[in-house]
């Protein structure tokens, strides 16, 4: 089933759209800037298709710029919405008339194809960017968060939940509170129902009155990313900085989301220290070609060893990269951190943008740095495997060695 995208995203979209002008007359000429300006005046008629191909020709000229991949990504998210819509609506139609599964199916076929390329550019944003808030967000969803979170939930529960929803659209949080606690009653597993009791205080500044509702959330969906990230900031508004940490730290061990860092880098300052992350962009992924439109200088050494790894372990490894058989030329477990470890093995130079790396595999920590610091999508289930197993050494890595 292919799934919508909540819109929790919007906003960071709707802020990447409305302030970059000023950005772009800075850095790129008046034709491209046109080019620009005729992108987005298609994507506020609704034409993202045009809008997308429009951007992507200045795009092309500045192939790894941060701002123009959020607003590909911005783009590329409504288009999906609004085409997903469109064939939901067909795809609803048919199966009322009885239309067999496999041609209903046929109905799918724009929003699937527009979520290929959604994906595709976030997973291109994220790997060759390293502010991409939008992408991250958007890939955290389509691939890590439950389709249904609240699946199991009580019936009653869900009207009285509802209910709420009307005071809470209209900011009537304290009558919305009266609700969801209601619900809560009827059910206390009711994942959305706590986190929107969160988001009543949140809303209204009751920071620390937010906080076990959040807390609450979090333990029934530790995939959900969003209570995370809003209990990391009610511990920021009530300058608890001691506990904003632990719980921003506890946010990346459960998925290395940019959103995370952001916030730790904020806190750490708080706390009189510095936030080094240690990422570094990259145009490939272990075994694949190169994902980027345009031909890469990460095609030479040493980021040729890196490609060539699951060549040389693939035969080990399941299918998600998780090695599951004895290796006698590697100790390490992952597909990832092995490509990391060939490649600095293999390579003589001493490439300045590779120091930390070299540093951390001295130390006994390439692996987290490979599967934190350089954390991408497409070997998340690499990184829950390790982090499942080694929370306390991830800890104790961005404790040691990132925030400093």
């Amino acid at each position: 089933m292919i799934k919508l995208i909540n819109s929790k995203v919007v906003v960071t979209i709707l802020f990447v759209l409305g302030i970059l002008v000023p950005v772009f007359a800075q850095r790129f000429t008046s034709v491209e800037m046109k080019s620009l300006e005729k992108a987005k005046n298609y994507y506020n008629k609704g034409k993202y298709d045009q809008a997308i191909t429009t951007l992507k020709k200045v795009q092309q000229i500045y192939f790894y710029d941060n701002y123009l991949w959020d607003l590909r990504c911005g783009y590329e998210y409504d288009r999906y919405n609004k085409q997903f819509k469109v064939d939901y609506a067909k795809a609803l139609k048919a199966k009322q008339k009885g239309v067999p599964k496999s041609d209903n199916n046929l109905a799918w076929a724009k929003s699937t194809q527009y979520r290929k390329e959604l994906i595709y550019s976030c997973s291109t944003a994220s790997l060759v960017c390293g502010k991409q808030e939008t992408a991250s967000m958007v890939l955290h969803e389509l691939f890590i968060e439950p389709l249904d979170v609240d699946a199991e939930v009580k019936k009653e529960a869900k009207e009285i939940f509802a209910m709420a929803g009307v005071e809470y659209k209209v900011q009537n949080y304290n009558s919305a509170i009266r609700f969801y606690e209601n619900a809560l009653k009827a059910d206390s597993n009711y994942f959305y129902a706590n986190y929107r009791i969160g988001m009543c205080y949140f809303k209204d500044e009751k920071f620390e009155l937010a906080v076990p509702y959040f807390k609450k959330a979090i333990s029934i969906q530790p995939d959900m990313l969003n209570p995370r990230l809003k209990l990391v900031t009610c511990y920021m508004k009530i300058k608890n900085w001691p506990e904003a940490y632990t719980s921003c730290v506890n946010g990346i061990i459960a998925y290395p989301d940019i959103l995370f860092f952001m916030q730790l880098n904020e806190i750490a300052d708080k706390l009189g220290k510095n936030l080094n992350r240690h990422w570094m962009g990259r145009d490939y992924l272990p075994g694949i070609l190169t994902i980027t439109e345009q031909e890469s200088v990460a095609a030479t050494s040493p980021w040729s060893f890196y490609r060539s790894a699951k060549d040389k372990i693939g035969d080990y490894c399941n299918d998600y990269g998780v090695v599951k058989k004895k290796v006698d030329f590697t100790e390490q477990k992952y597909l990832e951190v092995f490509a990391w470890e060939l490649m600095l093995n293999k390579t003589e130079t001493e490439e300045q943008e590779f120091g930390f790396a070299r540093k951390m595999q001295k130390e006994g920590y390439l692996d987290c740095f490979a599967m934190v610091s350089m954390y991408h999508i497409s070997f998340s289930d690499q990184y829950i495997d390790f982090a499942k197993k080694n929370p306390d050494r991830i800890r104790k890595y961005i404790d040691t060695y990132l925030v400093k």
